[in-house]
């Protein structure tokens, strides 16, 4: 499925949206985020679904280091570790694919 076809614009689109502003109405604002995530594993599943784990692994890695980031967030020198070891590993992921 690629962005400008029949199944994502009539299918995909309008339940991911309506979806997204159901949870974010019944459910709180992050959990409408978790569907935005969801969602978007989905669809990039639809095209090659070998790679929906590593896009599991790597949303999961780069929460994780957002949440360490906000824990060092007065330490400057952590956050720019932190973030420059975020940066690199997905780099590197990339580079690899």
């Amino acid at each position: 499925m690629v962005f400008h076809s029949h199944e994502f614009i009539f299918i995909f689109l309008p339940i991911t949206l309506l979806g997204f502003f159901l949870v974010k109405k019944f459910f709180t604002y992050p959990w409408s985020l978790v569907w935005l995530a969801g969602a978007s594993i989905v669809f990039y599943s639809s095209w090659i679904s070998i790679y929906s784990l590593l896009l599991i692994a790597s949303t999961l890695f780069n929460y994780l280091i957002g949440r360490l980031i906000e824990k060092y967030r007065f330490k400057e020198q952590a956050t720019i570790y932190l973030l420059t070891f975020a940066i690199v590993t997905n780099l590197a992921i990339l580079g690899y694919l």
